[in-house]
């Protein structure tokens, strides 16, 4: 006869720990946290936990997880997506002992010849949804920021020695040309008037974010110098 003591596994949750871990990478504490979006504090823990059974309703909670990004100035749009996964799943689950984003509780078991290999291989499966799970989340964070260009047209000629660079991105995005830091406005929107020269200038433009990767564009134009004629 073989009996399975009382343990308990906790799976740390993919938004949660996002959440957890920038605010621990910028060394703020949950108390101020609770000050800056008058969240309080026993729901920003379990926001860190994803312990969505112990938060208000769903459309509270998504207002707290908006403010909470907004104030770490994280892709807001990306964060939501992921809440909303984990909550479509939570209340799938939510009566299912195992459920992922619950505490998985293996407590007075009793089997007759219970091998171990059928309990390893139960948490090795559980182990492996998630990371897949993780993985899948992780590759949307680190996309790209959007970036359109609606000035200049590639391949444009002018006789001009200046031009305006006209374009938009996503929020929160830092922005360079020719590796100089442009400011956009609140949603997004940039322009800066730059110097040509006579001949081929290549202009590059880079948006980014924290944690995720450059989006790169590049505008060819040509100045010919018409007292040359």
């Amino acid at each position: 006869m073989v009996f399975w003591k009382k343990k308990q596994l906790i799976l740390e949750s993919a938004l949660g720990g996002i959440l957890k871990k920038e605010r621990i990478a910028r060394c703020i504490s949950i108390d101020d946290i609770e000050k800056r979006t008058n969240i309080q504090k026993r729901y920003i823990v379990f926001l860190e936990k994803s312990d969505y059974s112990s938060l208000p309703g769903k459309v509270y909670v998504k207002n707290f997880i908006k403010n909470y990004a907004d104030f770490l100035n994280l892709n807001t749009r990306y964060i939501l997506e992921i809440f909303e996964k984990e909550y479509l799943f939570f209340e799938k689950t939510k009566d299912d002992k195992n459920g992922i984003f619950k505490n998985v509780k293996i407590s007075n078991f009793r089997f007759i010849v219970a091998p171990k290999i059928f309990r390893n291989i139960t948490i090795a499966a559980v182990f492996f949804l998630c990371f897949c799970y993780l993985s899948g989340e992780a590759k949307n964070i680190s996309k790209p920021p959007a970036l359109n260009i609606y000035s200049p047209l590639n391949n444009l000629v002018t006789s001009e020695q200046s031009i305006k660079i006209i374009g938009e991105t996503d929020r929160g995005s830092q922005i360079f040309i020719n590796d100089k830091l442009i400011i956009a406005d609140s949603e997004g929107k940039f322009s800066e008037n730059i110097n040509l020269q006579i001949g081929v200038n290549i202009i590059k433009i880079v948006v980014k974010k924290k944690y995720t990767r450059e989006n790169v564009v590049y505008r060819k134009v040509l100045v010919i110098d018409e007292s040359a004629d």
